[in-house]
């Protein structure tokens, strides 16, 4: 049996199928099952059934994002364990085709959170202070700033990886620091002891190794998730207003009718 992070979440059952299946999707996407495993506990507890009422399954998946595979939230509702993977390695894959390799598990959760930021500097800001994006995602604003920023999105990831995981999980695990990864405590949660400098998992130039593919139909990849996600409705601030002005319209015809 693997020992890949919450792997005991998985059904006794179905456990050497499902071992199977995710060396085949992260073979094939050329990413670590330990990586993913920690990914999709985290937005789902690895319940392919997992619904927050605007998305569902494994990553939590969108309409948009439902739609850019094929799919929808209520055929991957009805899916198993083993169906759902197939869809997470399609969307992953449109991922890699649009922004290019996934190189570390803080690539992986952008990729599911907000695909346009996957190639974004670290202090790039994914969701402003004050909207409703940022009001529904605030644990995600890991140095409590008023921002979620890219390093923000990936902190809190890591923050997911068990301790005793941690090293397992990092992209390098040697006494030397990686080519163009981060070193000291840039990541401060990623170690696996207080005096461990040697554990790095995320490139310090995120920016570097984007292809320029076109986004997946259905994202808006500069912005959100993607255009279809209930957590960016364009229409709600404008339906206030006109909303509004049907509301002081009849006011000023009721005030109007008592003059008379």
């Amino acid at each position: 049996m693997e020992n890949w992070p919450y792997i005991e979440v998985i059904p006794v059952a179905i456990r050497s199928q499902w071992e199977t299946k995710m060396k085949a999707v992260c073979t094939a996407l050329d990413i670590r099952p330990e990586w993913l495993m920690v990914v999709m506990h985290t937005e789902s507890k690895l319940n392919p059934k997992a619904s927050n009422g605007s998305a569902v399954g494994f990553i939590q998946f969108t309409v948009g994002s439902a739609k850019a595979i094929g799919t929808t939230r209520a055929e991957l509702l009805q899916m198993n364990h083993i169906q759902q993977l197939d869809m997470v390695q399609k969307y992953l894959q449109r991922m890699i085709d649009w922004k290019g390799k996934l190189r570390s598990i803080g690539d992986i959760y952008v990729a599911t959170f907000a695909p346009g930021y996957i190639r974004s500097a670290n202090s790039t800001i994914c969701y402003k202070g004050g909207t409703r994006e940022y009001n529904g995602n605030k644990a995600l604003d890991w140095d409590k700033d008023g921002n979620i920023t890219r390093k923000d999105v990936v902190s809190f990831i890591h923050d997911k990886i068990p301790l005793e995981d941690r090293e397992s999980v990092a992209f390098n695990a040697g006494n030397s620091t990686p080519s163009g990864f981060t070193s000291g405590f840039s990541w401060p949660v990623f170690k696996t002891t207080a005096n461990d400098d040697t554990i790095y998992g995320e490139p310090e130039d995120p920016t570097q190794g984007d292809p320029g593919g076109p986004a997946p139909e259905g994202f808006d990849g500069d912005v959100q998730k993607d255009k279809f996600a209930t957590t960016n409705q364009t229409w709600f601030p404008y339906a206030l207003v006109g909303l509004s002005a049907v509301v002081v319209a009849l006011f000023s015809v009721v005030l109007f009718q008592k003059k008379r």
